[in-house]
């Protein structure tokens, strides 16, 4: 739906195919998607629903379906952002679907060939590289070519994953539980600020002349 934001009218209404059987003991990759915000991108909005299989691409004028993916991408939980000519999407692995207008909706890579056992949490664009939580680290690829350029060990804190954020200070980690910060000068080394990501939660901003981890637990 779109909603105006002057007074809240609906604009548009869309509808799509949605997976109507499922055990709910034994969920599909696809309904492990929780907030996941849509993404705008030059007059499309692109969203994953927790109800389908596909990802999908909008008019965000008038909600027609421009495009959308095969069920390939079902494991996708995460929308990242746009890299270009692609939307980077994650999930049990990381995804480039293509976006110019010969190729949408196709996807253009992935990695790994393998997927991961589980997702272990949101990962994020900073500069030119993706940062992607696995169980025990990070993988930091290449955005435009899908190269592995590092693998950074995570904290024991967050050794299960832990969703990311790029600051101009560093990388913040988010488990369920804690926040540790990783400053500027530490393993990781975002290179800009990544276009837009929200959190529940706020923390103090925190120096840490050594470059050590900083962490703040809840009670």
């Amino acid at each position: 739906a779109s909603l105006a934001t002057h007074d809240g009218q609906i604009n548009w209404l869309t509808l799509y195919p949605r997976e109507r059987k499922g055990d709910l003991l034994q969920p599909e990759p696809f309904q492990g998607r929780m907030l996941n915000p849509c993404i705008y991108d030059r007059g499309r909005v692109i969203v994953a629903p927790r109800d389908s299989r596909r990802i999908y691409g909008l008019d965000a004028t008038n909600g027609q379906i421009l495009w959308r993916t095969g069920t390939q991408t079902e494991d996708v939980v995460h929308l990242l952002g746009i890299a270009g000519d692609d939307l980077i999407a994650a999930g049990r692995r990381v995804y480039w679907i293509a976006l110019d207008r010969e190729n949408q909706g196709r996807i253009r890579r992935v990695w790994p060939r393998a997927p991961v056992p589980s997702v272990a949490g949101r990962g994020v664009l900073a500069g030119p590289d993706i940062l992607w939580p696995t169980a025990g680290k990070v993988y930091i690829l290449d955005r435009q070519t899908a190269e592995v350029k590092r693998v950074v060990p995570l904290p024991d804190d967050a050794a299960r994953g832990a969703n990311l954020l790029a600051t101009p200070r560093g990388l913040l980690l988010s488990t369920e539980d804690t926040l540790i910060s990783l400053p500027t000068g530490s393993t990781i080394h975002p290179s800009d600020k990544p276009r837009g990501l929200t959190t529940n939660e706020r923390t103090t901003d925190t120096e840490s002349p050594d470059h050590n981890p900083v962490y703040a637990t809840t009670p």
